[in-house]
C-alpha cells in the first residue's frame, strides 16, 4: 500500500516504512533516530442514526462526497474527544434538525470512507426524534421515509449491514447491499 505521506512532520526528515513488530501492519517512521515520530493511520470514529418509524426508516440523500446523491443513514464523524452519544445528537440536530431520544447502542460495522485504506468505525444508534419533524439540514439534499419494501440501496456497506439487522429483528425481511438497485 502506497502512502500519500513523505516526510515527518514534526522535523521534516523522510518518513520510511518500518514493520515494528512481528504481524503488525508497516509504519511510516521518521527515518531520524533523534525524532521518533510513527505514524499511526487509525480508523475514524463515526456515529450513525437508524430512526424508525413502524416499518418505515428515515434515509438522508447525500449532498456532498463521497457518494454524493445516494441515499443513506444520517451521521458524521465525532469530534476530537466527544462521547459518542453527545455527538450522535450533534449531529442529528445538525443534518436533520432534530432532538432525539433513547438511543441505543445497536450495531458496529467498520467501513471503508473516501478511500480504500481510509476506515470509518461507525456505531449504530437506534434512536426516535423527540416530536420534531426532520428537514434536510447540513450535509443532506432531501430526506425520505423508506418503507421496508421499498429500501434503496445506501452509500456505504455498513449502512446496508445495519439496515438489514434492523428489518431482520423487527421480522421485516431482510436487506441484501449487494442485490438492491438505487430506487430514487
Amino acid at each position: 500500500m502506497a502512502h500519500k505521506y513523505k516526510y515527518c512532520p514534526k522535523c521534516a526528515s523522510d518518513l520510511k516504512q518500518v514493520v515494528l513488530e512481528e504481524n503488525l501492519s508497516p509504519r511510516l517512521v521518521c527515518s531520524n533516530g533523534e525524532c521518533g515520530f510513527i505514524f499511526y493511520q487509525n480508523s475514524s470514529p463515526a456515529v450513525v442514526a437508524l430512526i424508525t418509524d413502524g416499518d418505515r426508516i428515515l434515509l438522508g440523500k447525500r449532498g456532498i462526497s463521497p457518494k454524493k446523491g445516494t441515499w443513506a443513514l444520517p451521521g458524521g464523524f465525532l469530534d476530537n474527544g466527544e462521547e459518542p452519544e453527545a455527538g450522535l445528537k450533534r449531529e442529528m440536530m445538525e443534518e436533520l434538525g432534530v432532538e432525539i431520544k433513547n438511543p441505543k447502542i445497536s450495531g458496529i460495522f467498520v467501513d471503508t470512507y473516501i478511500e480504500e485504506d481510509n476506515f470509518v468505525i461507525c456505531l449504530y444508534y437506534e434512536a426516535n426524534i423527540n416530536g420534531q419533524e426532520p428537514k434536510a439540514g447540513s450535509d443532506i439534499d432531501d430526506i425520505k421515509w423508506f418503507s421496508a419494501k421499498e429500501l434503496p440501496r445506501v452509500a456505504f456497506k455498513g449502512h446496508g449491514l445495519m439496515i438489514d439487522k434492523w428489518l431482520k429483528d423487527s421480522g421485516l425481511g431482510n436487506y441484501n447491499y449487494n442485490e438492491i438497485e438505487n430506487n430514487e
